[in-house]
């Protein structure tokens, strides 16, 4: 009896446990039971980069288009547009193929920094004017500054030049409203000639340059001192004349330099070189203009020596004071046959 009671005691000890550890369970619906199976996942500092950097790539793709920096353009159609080519021309005030052209242009600046493509180079009026009739070319005019992007990469130009072919090809020649030097840049350009096919083309108007000098009265050739030949004979000077006003052709003006040293400049060159001297009857008119000083009836042109390609000017004194150098001067041997038979 005394072992069943010892084992009856032992049962309700562990049976009162039993309740005991179960009453430490919590009880939990169904739904919100954790299934054995599940893994913890353990977020580390470098997750927690990696999920802000999917987050940002995410908030950066639902950016509006019209929020990102693309370029647009600002460009207005020019009041027109002129193509030159083979010595003609032919004008454009087509509106929406002006404009075409314009944003054309435009694109070539779309990678541009702030200031452009540019150089401290600049060309005279006759310059470009040489290139309209030889090369072929395209002129753009605007009401306003060209604004190319929302900048003024033109230095607030209001009319561009841009020659396609010769050595100055796809160069950008550019001047504001005021008359004054056209100022170059240097975008990386190309595919204009398209805009030129299928177009009609007129004579530029040149009444503008038309020759108008007149026959020296005299024409004589000098080396070291000596006088190898004389002319008088109006065709021959007349011939000798344009040939050197062509040299000023486009030219509105012309930078001559006066100085009393010049006379023992030119003493030297009728010793020492040869050189040309043209005497006129009247004042020199250079296409309609006197772009050389009134009282200037006298030209002398040296052909060798330091002084070669200028030329001076003095009045009917023969005080050779006065000089400058034509950009476009040429050798005038092939008009004197005693230069030619030294040369031959």
């Amino acid at each position: 009896n005394e072992e069943k009671k010892y084992l009856a005691f032992i049962l309700v000890i562990i049976l009162l446990f039993s309740l005991a550890s179960c009453k430490k369970i919590p009880i939990t619906d169904s739904s919100s039971k954790i299934s054995a199976d599940q893994d913890f996942v353990y977020v580390t500092e470098s997750d927690f980069s990696q999920i802000e950097e999917v987050e940002s790539t995410t908030q950066q793709e639902s950016i509006p288009a019209d929020r990102e920096k693309t370029p647009q353009s600002t460009v207005v159609a020019p009041t027109t547009v002129t193509f030159y080519k083979d010595g003609k021309q032919s004008v454009s005030a087509d509106k929406e193929l002006n404009h075409k052209i314009a944003k054309h242009i435009e694109e070539w600046y779309k990678d541009a920094d702030g200031t452009g493509v540019s150089c401290n180079c600049v060309s005279t009026d006759a310059d470009v004017l040489l290139l309209k009739n030889t090369e072929t070319a395209i002129e753009l005019e605007f009401d306003d500054d060209i604004v190319f992007f929302g900048n003024r990469y033109l230095s607030h130009g209001r009319k561009i030049f841009i020659p396609l072919t010769g050595e100055k090809d796809y160069i950008i020649f550019s001047k504001g409203k005021s008359a004054g030097n056209w100022h170059h840049y240097y975008p990386n350009g190309s595919g204009l000639e398209k805009y030129f096919e299928g177009r009609e083309y007129e004579e530029i108007p040149n009444d503008r340059w038309q020759s108008t000098i007149t026959a020296p009265a005299r024409i004589q050739l000098y080396r070291n001192g000596e006088l190898l030949e004389e002319h008088t004979d109006q065709d021959f000077n007349l011939k000798v004349a344009q040939y050197v006003e062509s040299w000023y052709l486009y030219e509105t003006s012309i930078n001559s330099t006066e100085n009393d040293a010049y006379i023992d400049v030119v003493k030297k060159i009728r010793t020492n070189d040869t050189y040309v001297e043209i005497t006129f009857h009247s004042e020199i008119k250079i296409y309609g203009e006197n772009l050389l000083s009134p009282e200037t009836y006298c030209l002398l042109i040296p052909l060798s020596g330091e002084s070669a390609g200028c030329v001076f000017e003095a009045g009917k004194d023969y005080n050779y004071k006065t000089v400058h150098m034509p950009k476009n001067a040429q050798k005038m041997d092939h008009f004197f046959e005693s230069l030619n038979d030294d040369n031959g």
